[in-house]
């Protein structure tokens, strides 16, 4: 499957772009700034599974594609605990989400430099936030209802703030 990622770069506040430069090669469901220079992206339904990739802002192409969950390939979030990618992923049904976080070592484009999933549990078309207070997961529950939870550096814990149903 090519989808191609591109970029045209303005440096007079948009009257003008240069031509379309390669990037990366995933449809893109979520993306965050960074780390560094990039364009972290992740996909949605893809029949790879949930794929992540590392975008350089800088020009050229990315180095590859991390496929980090190749059973849950659906709703893909992205977000930046400090400098290293967090994404989640999660099942078509029962909403049944995992965690991967990029050690912030190697070749961030390759799923062997992540970290080992963990389960987060349901959570229904999971965001993810994260500002000055850290990483947070949006999701809805299996009783209809809206949480937010803080990524604690390992998961999702205890929930921040629960929104009822109604």
């Amino acid at each position: 499957q090519a989808t191609a990622i591109t970029q045209h770069v303005s440096t007079d506040g948009g009257v003008t772009f240069t031509q379309r430069e390669a990037g990366g090669n995933v449809p893109i469901n979520e993306a965050v700034d960074g780390p560094g220079d990039s364009v972290s992206v992740v996909t949605n339904a893809d029949g790879r599974g949930g794929l992540f990739q590392a975008v350089p802002l800088a020009g050229g192409p990315a180095t590859g594609i991390a496929v980090l969950d190749a059973a849950r390939p659906y709703n893909g979030a992205v977000g930046l605990d400090g400098a290293n990618p967090v994404v989640t992923y999660g099942t078509a049904l029962g909403d049944q989400v995992r965690l991967r976080r990029y050690t912030g070592t190697g070749d961030i484009n390759l799923a062997t430099n992540w970290s080992a999933p963990v389960e987060i549990g349901y959570a229904s078309y999971p965001r993810l936030a994260g500002g000055p207070r850290g990483l947070f997961l949006l999701g809805g529950d299996a009783a209809g209802g809206l949480f937010v939870r803080r990524f604690d550096g390992t998961t999702f814990a205890g929930i921040d703030y629960d929104y009822c149903k109604g």
